[in-house]
This record gives C-alpha cells, structure tokens and sequence, in this order.
C-alpha cells in the first residue's frame, strides 16, 4: 500500500510507501527542492489527482529520497547536505523503489558516500602535523628536577670529600680509588684518628744512677682498631712527690719512633709499637709521671 506526503518547502507531493518511511523514521529528502522533513507530518492516502495538482517530470525525481535519521539531533543539518543541496542528483520514481529495496540501513546511498565523503589518504599525506613544544610548566618541572639532581650530586661529593677517611678505613677498595682521585686533585686521604682505641699498654720511668739529671721512658703503645690509625702524639707530665706537675711535654712521632719508621704509612691495625725516650730532666726531682695519647 503506498501513501502521498507533501513536502514543506515547495509543496511538491510524492508517493511513499511503508518500507520507505520505516527505514528511516519517516526522514526523506525532497527531489524537487532538496529539503529534509519528516513525511509522517504530511501523510495521507494515496489518491488520483489531476494533471494541474501533480505532474512529473523526467528532469525532477518523483520519489523522496531515503536519508539516515540523524541522531541524536535531526537539526542542524550536517556540512554534506549543504553539498548535496548544491549539486541534486535527479533519478525516477523507479530508481528510488529500486534503492529503497537494496538500502541497508547501516550504510549511505552510494551517491551521498561519493560526494560527502573525504579522502583520507590524501588528506593524511597532504598534512603532517608538526610536534607541539612542551608546556612552558613541563619545561619549568623538567628544570628543577636536572637542578635537584645536580645539587644532590654535589651534595653526594662534599660527603665523599669529608668523610673521605672513614670510607678508605672502612672500604678498602674504595680506599685507593679515593687516593687516585686525591692525587688528581692535589688532596690527601688521612689516615683515621681514633684515640679511643689506642692503648698504653705498658710504661716505666727509670732514673740513672750514674747520672742524676738523666731518666729514661719506656712505653709499649698499641693500635686496637682493625684499620690503619696515624700515629698519635705522646703528652709527658713529671710530678714531684705531692704528686703536683713539675713540667710537662708533648712528643711528636718523629720524636719518639726509631730512625727509618715510615710515619705516613701510620699503625698496622691490631699492632704494636715500643717506645724508649732518654730525657735530660736537670734539677726537677721528678717523683713521678703521667703518659697521655691523643691527636693534636
């Protein structure tokens, strides 16, 4: 059964039919005028007219054609049928029957595809987009993130530099790369000073019969640490009989270590050391003494 709808614009009328107005919720496009309406709005039966209300022409398509409803908003009308309203395909009643029979919803009429249609090949050869520039932010994050790496870097070598003799003392492997990297920089690698674990273990004062004035010192010092110490200084103090200081001393290694001792190579760790000191002490009659270590 075939129905008549009348279009808005030009008020040209067109005969539809049920698998037409189906397909696409009642959205038609004029042949005449080229202007999309629904034909629900303007149906009615068909019926016989007259030559002046209806007549066709070979040149002006008799039959609405069949357009996708367009969802979710049916107006405005999309940039491809402003094209297609510039240049009307005109075909017959015949060919619209035709294409609504063939017409799956899914796709476009293949007239409207060619036409509307772009070229995407040739649109992505013809423009290449260039890579946008970091965000100034980006940019600025960047900056002081490299700037916060370089001061803990920096912060890293001063540690390095200041405790560089705990780490050779503690790491010997370390040690000598430490001592390399100082002889490029025209440093040293002191040896660790630890008085706390130097000992006395022995020592005696004796005087010389023969000679008054004269008395002579003998100590036995030892490295407990079980890394290289330098060797330390020696502090002297001779008490009277009150057991009151009556002078006092301080020796240096050179002073008190042997002829031939390497004093840059310090104490072997878990070693050592005998020392003897002969001292002019004159008219001080010293009754005592007292024998200190430490690191000036």
């Amino acid at each position: 059964m075939s129905m008549v709808t009348t279009c808005p614009g030009c008020q040209t009328t067109f005969s539809v039919t049920p698998e037409q107005l189906n397909a696409h919720q009642g959205d038609v496009r004029c042949g005449n005028c080229g202007k999309v309406f629904n034909a629900f709005d303007s149906l009615a039966p068909h019926r016989a007219v007259t030559p002046a209300e209806f007549q066709p022409s070979p040149a002006v398509p008799e039959q609405p054609e069949a357009i996708p409803a367009w969802e979710p908003e049916p107006e405005p009308l999309p940039a491809f049928a402003e094209e297609w309203d510039a240049a009307p395909v005109p075909f017959s009643a015949a060919e619209v029957h035709e294409e609504a029979r063939h017409y799956e919803p899914a796709s476009m009429p293949a007239a409207l595809a060619e036409e509307t249609t772009p070229s995407a090949p040739v649109f992505a050869e013809e423009y290449v987009p260039e890579p946008e520039a970091p965000p100034a932010r980006e940019a600025a994050m960047w900056g002081w993130i490299s700037g916060a790496v370089a001061l803990a870097l920096l912060l890293a070598a001063q540690s390095v530099f200041l405790y560089r003799t705990e780490i050779a003392a503690n790491y010997p492997g370390i040690g000598q790369y430490l001592r390399l990297a100082c002889d490029v920089l025209q440093c040293t690698v002191p040896l660790p000073r630890d008085a706390e674990l130097l000992k006395i273990e022995s020592s005696d004062l004796e005087s010389n019969p023969a000679q008054p004035k004269r008395v002579a010192l003998s100590t036995m010092l030892s490295n407990h640490a079980k890394f290289r110490q330098a060797y330390p200084a020696l502090e002297l103090t001779l008490t009277n009989a009150a057991d009151e200081a009556v002078a006092r001393r301080i020796f240096q290694p050179a002073e008190y270590l042997k002829p031939g001792t390497d004093i840059q190579a310090g104490m072997a760790p878990l070693s050592e050391v005998s020392i003897k000191l002969d001292l002019d002490v004159g008219d001080l009659n010293a009754a005592g003494y007292r024998l200190y270590v430490f690191y000036p």
